[in-house]
């Protein structure tokens, strides 16, 4: 072997007797190349060992081309740093934006301040000059619209126009549109629900139910205390009865925001939509409350990062179980932290005020001060094209901070950026449950989910 290789670093490791006592295997992840393979227990020992010139060759070359080994000359790091450098400089346009800064709920653990003001004209028009002009500098081939609030239905007037010329604007400057809404669905009757699909091109929604009935309205209620499940129910049903829904693809995400004070609600929620025959309709995620700004409901009522793991693994073989799938139990590749590393792309609000991240509306954050990038309303000459959370990947390489160390980087990318600025670890759940995830995995590939469910 000329090429002399080590052992990479970003690497996990699980093994199969702890499940199966005949197998006498051991699983291994790589989070670069997002694979999922077998080794036998004795080339374990001599990767483990460093005797990596004992292997024998054809494992070997499995072993570099999933990349358990690497180059020794390779600086991992920095490696997947700049990746995700290249990838945050990408061209396509992102948008987040606001139709209006109210809300009907008044959910215990929100940290947005709500008004009953929706967007005006001059800034709907300064929107359709800036994505213009952004466009007409990207070289990409997509504008992303993400319609989040407050409630983006609250002003749906406001949503259907602004959408249409966003649409008229992409296809002027040659691309393609696509869009997704943040709702809490209390307003989105099938009617609302066809034509933000099929004309205004919405085809990505995020519905969020925390529980069955008696846990969710106890928590997602409106602002004079009244429930909200049974309505939003009611329209998920009707919406997914249609005939025509089935060709949609998926377009309903159920989000399900979990603490301590709901996580034995979710069970029964999951049961309610197994009975309404939801398998092959909705898609099922699971999520930690966390705080906005700060939150006494979510300070009184957190989990610890590796508890709330185990709650997450734990619905994840029960969703499995009632037949709702999953596109793979182990996370894949993230060359984008999330949109606060992205050059292109802006969230705006109603105001018309532009930042690199949706957490700052309405709240009267700490940090928004050195992450504001400007107003819409002004010249581009006054942006601050360099807000604090920008500078993530460099910070990364920099302070080596937690992230550094972590064999799971390329799967999350740091995570959430602006909860570590304000003190919080923000790790993902699979750090914790990662070697769960694999063996689901290895059961999903293996079709063998019985063995593990009965």
């Amino acid at each position: 072997m000329s090429t002399k290789y080590k052992l990479s670093k970003f690497l996990e490791f699980n093994d199969l007797k702890q499940f199966d006592e005949e197998r006498d295997e051991i699983l291994v992840f790589s989070s670069v190349s997002n694979s999922l393979i077998q080794i036998d227990k004795s080339t374990y020992v001599l990767l483990i060992d460093g005797r990596l010139e004992e292997i024998p060759q054809k494992d070997f070359e499995l072993l570099i081309g999933n990349n358990i080994v690497v180059k020794e000359g390779i600086d991992e790091i920095k490696t997947i740093i700049e990746e995700n450098k290249d990838h945050a400089s990408g061209n396509n346009v992102s948008l987040v934006l606001h139709s209006s800064a109210n809300c009907q709920f008044g959910c215990s653990y929100c940290g947005q301040a709500h008004v009953k003001k929706n967007i005006s004209s001059t800034i709907k028009d300064k929107i359709y000059d800036y994505t213009d002009s952004q466009l007409k500098k990207s070289t990409g081939d997509l504008l992303y619209v993400m319609w989040h609030g407050a409630e983006p239905l609250m002003s749906l007037t406001n949503l259907r126009e602004m959408s249409q010329n966003l649409i008229r604007i992409a296809a002027v400057n040659n691309v393609d549109y696509k869009a997704k809404i943040i709702t809490n669905a209390l307003s989105l009757k099938p009617a609302i629900f066809e034509e933000l699909y099929n004309e205004l091109k919405i085809t990505e929604y995020q519905i969020t139910i925390d529980g069955n009935k008696d846990y969710h309205d106890s928590r997602r209620m409106t602002k004079d205390n009244k429930p909200t499940f049974d309505i939003i129910m009611k329209n998920i049903i009707e919406i997914t009865s249609n005939p025509m829904y089935d060709t949609y693809n998926y377009p309903i995400e159920i989000r399900i925001n979990i603490d301590s004070s709901n996580a034995d609600g979710i069970y029964g929620l999951i049961d309610l939509f197994s009975d309404l025959n939801l398998q092959d309709k909705i898609f099922i995620s699971f999520y930690p409350v966390v705080n906005y700004t700060d939150n006494k409901f979510k300070n009184e009522n957190d989990l610890t990062l590796e508890s709330y793991a185990q709650i997450d693994v734990e619905l994840l073989l029960y969703s499995i179980k009632k037949g709702f799938r999953q596109y793979s139990y182990l996370p894949g590749r993230t060359f984008q932290t999330c949109m606060a590393v992205n050059k292109n792309a802006t969230m705006i609000d109603i105001y018309g005020n532009m930042y690199p991240c949706y957490s700052f509306p309405y709240t009267k954050h700490e940090l928004e001060s050195v992450n504001k990038i400007g107003n819409v309303i002004f010249d581009d000459l006054t942006y601050n094209n360099t807000p604090v959370l920008r500078n993530w990947y460099n910070e990364i390489l920099e302070t080596k901070n937690q992230c550094y160390d972590c064999s799971l980087l390329p799967s999350c990318g740091g995570s959430c950026p602006i909860k570590w600025h304000e003190g919080e670890t923000p790790c993902p759940s699979f750090r914790f449950n990662i070697k769960e995830r694999m063996l689901l995995e290895y059961l999903n590939v293996n079709n063998n989910f019985a063995k593990l469910l009965n």
